[in-house]
């Protein structure tokens, strides 16, 4: 289950993608009016969760967090 929050970040991610802009915790920050602590958390939590992968310092939602996000878009 997930809470509001997360759904508000998986929704933030899925348009930063579609809009082929690179997932950042300072993009996360400008987007959801947060800190970027406050978005690198979120970040490690949804990794935790399968929800999101990162690489090279790239992070992207996975199969089940595309699933999930466009259930919120």
């Amino acid at each position: 289950m997930m809470n509001e929050n997360e759904e508000e970040y998986l929704e933030a991610i899925y348009k930063l993608q579609e809009q082929s802009q690179a997932v950042t915790a300072t993009a996360l920050a400008k987007n959801l009016d947060v800190s970027t602590r406050a978005a690198t958390a979120m970040l490690h939590r949804l990794v935790n969760k399968g929800l999101v992968q990162h690489a090279d310092r790239q992070r992207e939602l996975t199969p089940e967090g595309i699933h999930r996000a466009a259930s919120v878009v």
